[in-house]
């Protein structure tokens, strides 16, 4: 299963270097299945890997906006306990 995942998005990323959001996405994607799924292989490869970790850290790190209602949201997990 991993194979086939890695191989298609491989193919789909051969021409060129996907922009900036694409590559938060992917190593957004990357991080979610490292937590799901810890015995299952990395399906970036390295340099991609290293490239959309760089602009996830730079988005993290830069300003965030928060909406009212994700601030509601989560006052309303907190008072919930969760």
């Amino acid at each position: 299963m991993w194979a086939r995942l890695q191989g298609a998005l491989l193919a789909s990323l051969k021409t060129t270097l996907p922009p900036p959001l694409c590559l938060q996405q992917l190593m957004q994607v990357h991080l979610l299945v490292q937590v799901r799924y810890p015995e299952g292989p990395s399906l970036l490869p390295g340099a991609l890997l290293k490239q959309a970790g760089q602009v996830w850290r730079q988005v993290a790190a830069g300003q965030v906006t928060v909406s009212q209602f994700h601030a509601e949201v989560a006052a309303t997990l907190k008072d919930l306990g969760m």
